[in-house]
Order: structure tokens, then sequence, then C-alpha cells
């Protein structure tokens, strides 16, 4: 029996990712706390935020789980994939849906929270009650975690204080900022894409269900409820739905620009 060894290509891949996991992770060095930093992908808008983060971004990862699973889909997809199209697609592939899926996740978040910091921005400027009620009200959307009712009323019993309500809403400003995107899920879910369209009638097995499904359902259904919770956001949920979305839509622009490069030749 001949003996498969990974190749040069996802060995590079997996290896990257479990030096980053180990270091940041693992290790938690403080002196590479910066570093994470800088190479987490942060909201379009805060101070944080640099273009860069877009390409470095997929080779960190939340903790041991999220890495395990995503290794897992980058063995499962990318072995065949690798050997179908060659070394240098494959990376072409897999970057270019990584950062796809990070700018996805980035314009949508951005979407989704513009109009919240613009109506933090008019309080900073004008720090009256009545625009911290019209805030508390676009803030209730984005946390229904606490009524804010009684901050509101003692806001309207106490307009000298607002230096006290001022600092809140810095807090507020700060912590939707404050929410970083890592690991190589779009890329995963790019190439999970690929290995549908190119081989859709493959049987997989689903995790903890008796029975198999050709990898075209799965794709679909998978991408249907990617879809369902990033358009009906659950509060807490810190899954890049979007972000999967994207490489998911990346996968699929580049496959048609390679298939219609490829039939130009003949």
């Amino acid at each position: 029996m001949q003996n498969r060894q990974l190749s040069p290509t996802l060995t590079t891949i997996l290896g990257i990712n479990l030096v980053c996991l180990v270091a940041f992770n693992i290790l938690r060095i403080p002196q590479l706390e910066s570093l994470h930093n800088l190479l987490a992908l942060h909201s379009i808008g805060s101070e944080y935020f640099f273009p860069t983060q877009y390409f470095t971004y997929m080779f960190l990862h939340a903790d041991m789980g999220h890495f395990l699973s995503n290794s897992l889909g980058i063995l499962t997809c990318g072995i065949l994939l690798e050997t179908f199209w060659g070394p240098k697609k494959f990376w072409t592939f897999y970057i270019v849906t990584g950062i796809g899926g990070g700018v996805v996740f980035s314009l949508v978040r951005y979407y989704e929270y513009h109009h919240l910091l613009q109506f933090i921005d008019v309080f900073l400027n004008n720090p009256t009650p009545e625009h911290f009620d019209s805030l508390c009200t676009q803030y209730y959307l984005f946390d229904n975690s606490q009524d804010l009712t009684p901050i509101i009323k003692s806001f309207y019993a106490n307009k000298s204080q607002a230096n006290e309500f001022i600092t809140l809403v810095q807090s507020w400003k700060s912590y939707i900022n404050s929410g970083v995107c890592v690991g190589s899920s779009a890329a995963v879910l790019g190439l999970l894409f690929a290995f549908a369209y190119y081989f859709p009638n493959t049987e997989v097995s689903i995790l903890f269900l008796p029975f198999t499904m050709p990898v075209k359902y799965f794709v679909i259904i998978y991408g249907a409820i990617e879809l369902y919770f990033g358009v009906n956001r659950i509060p807490g949920d810190k899954i890049a739905h979007w972000g999967h979305l994207g490489g998911i839509i990346f996968a699929y622009i580049l496959i048609m620009i390679w298939q219609k490069s490829r039939k130009s030749l003949f």
C-alpha cells in the first residue's frame, strides 16, 4: 500500500494555524497579545482595523475546537482539490475565499451597526436626555439583555450628570467596535463548495446522524442555515455566518472565472 503524506501546501496551512493556536491560545504569552490584536480582523471604523487583517485573520482561531473543526474541513476537501487543481491554484482559491469571507463579514457588520454608531455620535456631540432616549431605542435592538428604561428616566431626572451617561455610551461604542473575526472557516466553506461543485454526488456522513447524503445537498442545507442565522441574528451568537457565506460566494465567483477562462482556450 502506498504511503500517502500531506502535501507541502496543506502542511504549511495547518502548520501556520497550529503555531498561531499554540502561541495565542495555549501558551497565552502576554507579550503576544498586541500581535494577536494586529492580526485579527477588527470592525471597519475601529482604531485597530488594518486592511492586512483580511489576510492574517484566517490563520488565527478562537480555541482548540475551532481549530480542529476547520482542520478537518481542510483535510477532507483539500487533499482531493489540490490534486485536481495543483498547489498554485489551490493556494489562490484558499486565500481568495478567505479574504472574500472577511470582506463580506466586514461589510455586513458595518451595515448592521453603522446606523447605531451614528446615533452614538449624535449623542456624544450633544449629550441630552432626548438624544440618549433615541439612542437607547436603537441600542436595545443590538443588545436586549437589559431594560434601559430606568437608565433613561435617571438621565431625565439628573440632566446635570451628563458625564456619567457619556462614559456609559463611550463604553457601548468601544464594545461594538471591539468584536474581532478569526478563523479559516470562510476558506473551508469555499473548499466545501468547490468540492460539491466538482464532485456533487460524493456521499458524506453527517456527525451524529445515521445516514449519508450527496455533498451537493449538504452544502445547500448548510448554506441555507448560515443565511437564516445571518439574517436572524441571535444575541450572543459569535459565529461569523456572513463570513461563511462570503467564502461560498467568492468560491462560486472564482470557479466561474476559471471555468470561463478554460472554455476560452478551446
